[in-house]
């Protein structure tokens, strides 16, 4: 093949390789939501539009990724162009802004949407089991007020996303009426709750942490609670028998001095 030949060739193969790569990055793509703020667990609706540098339609899959402004979380999804999609990031992401990006052949485009905060909780009684659960994005930082008939305490509840607490409510043996109350609102109310224990009380079943609300009980002190009436029958006893001795003392004291006056 005669160099001139061989130098047309290279050309022509140039010419189209860089027709190729220009067809490549004039692809037009652009991404928008159907809305700007977003509830915890809504479907984001997101569109990619994908057009040719001719504006033509190009329908085809396209990678985009949603990550939160902190870069905690990151979602990868695929989805078909020029049409809205419903995508489920699921209940328990990072509350605030959020940035979606889509690429395609070299292209990209990028989007943003919030996020709202929501804390939130879950409260169940099962028996005289109490369950609290974070059920929101964001720390559950909460006052409860928990009445047992008609007694009433708070317990200052704190925990991180995703997690939960159990507490075990106690009293005299018998059946209350259990209201369980939260940021003003009524969670739990319940009739006819049978309970036991020798106080009325709650008591924090978690492994890490043992502390009670109504008289600063722990689950031990059902036992010392129960030990120190004992001990209280003892004293009392006690000083009852010390008492009668002292009246048998006075008593006959004053007999001798009314015999001495005879």
């Amino acid at each position: 093949m005669k160099k001139s030949q061989l130098f047309t060739l290279s050309i022509i193969l140039s010419i189209f390789l860089i027709s190729f790569i220009s067809a490549q990055s004039t692809s037009k793509i652009s991404i928008e939501t159907s809305k700007n703020i977003y509830g915890v667990g809504e479907k984001i609706n997101v569109k990619v539009s994908l057009f040719d540098e001719n504006n033509n339609r190009i329908d085809d899959s396209v990678l985009i990724i949603f990550q939160d402004a902190k870069k905690v979380n990151k979602i990868e999804k695929t989805i078909s162009s020029n049409e809205f999609v419903d995508i489920d990031l699921g209940n328990i992401v990072t509350p605030g802004d959020w940035i979606i990006s889509a690429t395609y052949k070299g292209s990209k485009s990028t989007g943003n949407f919030v996020i709202e905060t929501n804390e939130d909780a879950t409260f169940e009684l099962v028996g005289d089991k109490l369950k609290i659960s974070n059920v929101g994005n964001t720390r559950y930082v909460q006052t409860i007020k928990i009445i047992i008939g008609n007694t009433a305490s708070e317990k200052q509840i704190d925990l991180g996303v995703g997690k939960s607490i159990e507490f075990r409510l106690i009293a005299p043996s018998g059946v209350y009426n259990i209201q369980i109350q939260a940021d003003g609102k009524s969670m739990i109310s319940r009739s006819n709750v049978a309970l036991t224990g020798n106080a009325i009380g709650i008591i924090d079943e978690s492994a890490s942490k043992t502390s009670g609300i109504t008289g600063g009980l722990k689950p031990n002190d059902e036992d010392n609670f129960s030990s120190l009436k004992n001990n209280m029958f003892v004293y009392v006893f006690i000083i009852a028998i010390l008492g009668a001795m002292i009246l048998l003392g006075i008593e006959r004291r004053y007999r001798k001095k009314l015999t001495g006056h005879k």
